[in-house]
């Protein structure tokens, strides 16, 4: 919670040194000052804001206690980096919210996609670059798989007029600069540390799946979750049952998260999922040759707001004085000096953030589809809300205030900041994709396009987060989904074992790649017998023996060919790029977040360029055959079924979630843990059963609910105790009505607080 707070308000180099500053400056810039927060929170509700105040008089009477018993009750960690906790107030709990919240709507595409244009056409010419470019950046894929299947559609609003003095080639150039230098938390995205460490699974996202009593087995809806944040020392999620003021709930949350995220209330269970939709825009701010302090909007020249920011930097004496630049569009993060140009960023959900906090209270106490609409609607930022109750009702709702943009500019690239390309308003959150009780009697969500014709626009693009496209790995749930006529508690958790180690490149591409190669009739009998192998192979790389290597030999062949089949496809066309996270074109295609949509499109022949050149076949038997050359001659075997892939294994990391995804050394544990093999799983997983009066629910939060150890290095015993549950896929209960959480008490302690 510390370290939450501190990344919030842009203080980790405080405590932990100068390799944050940077982090911190980005941070600072970019997030509501103190000021903001007091405004957002006297436009909350009463209820809510006695939350945060209360919640925030319960962490300080803790400090309190910690502070008159250091040695047994203060965190190890905060003795060897020597400072201790300060007190707390309810700005100081929203920041905690919004530490790691804001992180997952700060999102955007508009840079790496300018940047890939402006190299496209360079290379290949306006019209060959245009075309290779709305294939890498596909915007809207009509055959995308969706969470629902009602079509919403976000209007365009009058047309703008361009204006000619801001011209496309000193923006490309421009661009190109900006999307190597500082985005949002670039300095740590450009030393190459983040999505390095990517797998066959993919990058790590949340999924949820709700069933309606039609397709349950048990005559009672059910909800399955999986948040994905990461696997951390200690979990970034505990859990925690709330009964009393108002508020009866059982589940789990973020640390120092006043509600919680996910878990069941006397009847109903609710999960969520993040949104990552298009509900923030660059601007290319025109600047003024005469005082770059200044930027064309609307007409005239209009002064930038300045303001200084004052670090205190752990081993410094003095202060290190940063100045921040805004305009009416919100922070730049960039200036391109040169070409007078400059970049920054509007965000949606930013003006009205914490009504995203009272959003998740209201979910947590919603009981009805009508209640749980309007939680639901309450919230600006973009999130995937699910919901299910004892009167056999399920519901989804696809959250976020999402801009009407002006037509004739693409959505995709960023827009000029001079006043032709402002927000004409939001769609009503009353028409956000949504709906309850679906025919077929289930709803699945992987973080994927939550309904048709609702586009992704500069997200939905190779880079980045890979986009929502036709080739998503939502499409593994939803045929764990189909496959059963009635599915049960037992059939939830097989689908999330299943799911944790299939190979997502596999999932539409292997048996497309199989079928090309064996029409072309090779005659080489390895091909064909890897061929046969890579059929017969459930795309599992699981290891049941426990000897260090995948099962199945098919395992280690399409391990190697994916890799080199996507290069030969591929790298004449994209050859000399590189993303501002240190990565070639190739590397992105082999190794995105969704899908591989631009592979499985190449492949079925649906993209405007002929990747393959008229030699798709040759290419893919061609690079069969030199994997298959590789892997014998490395694992001196003779024969194919003889390889063996390595089973990679994963840690809990002692960072907190954002130093977990932007590989930062943000501290949220001195401890160590044994490692585990390596998962597509979420952070915590539960299960959810509502039958009236009887709600059953099992859960699963690794690696224990304390990461608490003392100054001495005491470990608390919850501080693993989960991991083996976690490793065998075992789950307990969900304790929740008075008599089971009697029944299982081990101590009670009354604390009265005044």
């Amino acid at each position: 919670m510390e370290m939450f707070r501190r990344t919030f308000w842009g203080r980790l180099s405080e405590v932990l040194g100068e390799q944050l500053l940077p982090f911190d400056q980005g941070n600072r810039r970019d997030n509501l000052t103190l000021s903001e927060i007091k405004q957002q929170i006297e436009r909350l509700r009463p209820e809510l804001q006695t939350v945060l105040q209360s919640y925030a008089a319960g962490i300080n009477a803790y400090i309190a206690e910690a502070q008159a018993d250091p040695a047994h009750k203060l965190p190890q960690e905060f003795h060897q980096l020597d400072f201790r906790p300060e007190l707390w107030s309810a700005e100081d709990v929203a920041a905690d919210f919004l530490s790691v919240m804001g992180f997952f709507m700060d999102v955007s595409g508009e840079l790496a996609n300018a940047s890939m244009l402006q190299f496209l056409t360079q290379r290949h010419g306006v019209e060959k670059g245009q075309a290779l470019f709305d294939d890498w950046c596909w915007g809207l894929d009509a055959e995308s798989p969706t969470t629902i299947t009602r079509t919403f559609t976000l209007p365009r609003g009058r047309e703008a007029k361009p204006r000619a003095d801001l011209d496309q080639k000193l923006l490309a150039s421009a661009l190109q600069a900006a999307s190597r230098a500082e985005t949002s938390l670039a300095r740590e995205r450009l030393a190459g540390r983040f999505l390095l460490d990517w797998t066959a699974y993919g990058h790590p996202a949340s999924y949820a799946v709700v069933v309606a009593p039609s397709r349950s087995s048990t005559g009672a809806a059910q909800l399955m979750g999986g948040p994905q944040f990461g696997y951390q020392l200690p979990s970034a999620l505990y859990e925690v049952g709330l009964h009393g003021a108002g508020i009866d709930v059982v589940g789990s949350t973020l640390a120092g998260y006043p509600f919680v995220m996910f878990g069941h209330n006397r009847r109903a269970a609710f999960s969520s999922t993040a949104g990552i939709d298009n509900i923030e825009d660059i601007y290319a701010e025109k600047l003024n040759p005469e005082n770059l302090r200044q930027y064309w909007y609307k007409g005239s020249w209009r002064n930038m707001d300045v303001r200084s920011q004052s670090f205190k930097v752990k081993g410094q004496t003095d202060p290190v004085v940063k100045e921040d630049l805004y305009t009416v569009h919100g922070p730049v993060f960039f200036v391109d000096e040169a070409n007078q140009v400059a970049f920054s960023k509007r965000l949606s959900c930013k003006e009205n953030f914490l009504q995203g906090l009272a959003s998740f209270y209201d979910l947590m106490k919603a009981e009805t589809v009508e209640q749980f609409n309007r939680a639901a609607q309450a919230s600006d930022m973009s999130i995937n809300y699910f919901f299910a109750n004892v009167e056999g009702d399920i519901a989804y709702y696809h959250l976020g205030l999402h801009p009407i943009r002006p037509a004739g500019y693409d959505t995709r690239l960023p827009a000029p900041g001079t006043g032709e390309y402002e927000w004409q308003g939001f769609l009503s959150k009353a028409e956000n994709p949504h709906g309850a009780n679906p025919s077929n009697g289930f709803i699945v969500n992987w973080n994927n396009q939550p309904a048709p014709n609702w586009g992704h626009a500069d997200l939905a693009t190779s880079d980045v987060w890979g986009g929502w496209g036709r080739d998503d790995r939502v499409t593994s749930l939803i045929r764990l989904t189909e496959a059963e006529n009635a599915l049960d508690p037992q059939d939830l958790q097989t689908m999330i074992k299943n799911i944790a180690f299939y190979d997502k490149r596999a999932l539409n591409i292997k048996d497309l790649m199989i079928q090309i190669v064996q029409e072309s009739r090779p005659p080489d009998n390895q091909i064909v017998r890897a061929l046969e192998l890579l059929a017969q192979w459930d795309n599992l790389r699981q290891d049941t023996d426990g000897d260090g290597f995948c099962d199945h030999a098919a395992a280690a062949i399409y391990d190697r060919w994916w890799p080199k089949a996507v290069a030969a496809t591929f790298s004449d066309e994209f050859e000399g790029y590189q993303n501002v996270f240190g990565q070639s074109a190739v590397q992105i295609l082999s190794d995105r977040y969704h899908g591989y949509t631009l592979f499985y499109t190449a492949l079925k022949g649906q993209t405007k360029a002929d990747y393959f050149n008229g030699r798709k076949a040759e290419i893919l038997r061609d690079t069969l055959q030199a994997a298959l050359s590789e892997l014998t001659a490395e694992q001196k075997v003779q024969a194919a079924a003889a390889c063996r892939l390595k089973a990679v294994t994963d840690a809990f990391h002692p960072v907190t979630v954002l130093g977990y995804f932007l590989h930062q050394p943000i501290t949220s544990s001195l401890g160590e843990l044994p490692a585990f093999p390596q998962v597509d799983r979420g952070t915590e997983n539960h299960i959810v059963n509502l039958e009236a009066g009887a709600i059953t629910g099992v859960n699963i939060t690794a690696p224990g609910t304390s990461g608490f150890i003392s100054q001495s290095g005491q470990k608390s015993q919850h501080l693993g105790d989960q991991i083996q549950m976690f490793i065998d896929f075992k789950y307990k209960p969900m304790l929740f009505y008075r008599e089971a959480v009697q029944k299982a008490t081990a101590a009670v302690s009354q604390v009265v607080y005044k």
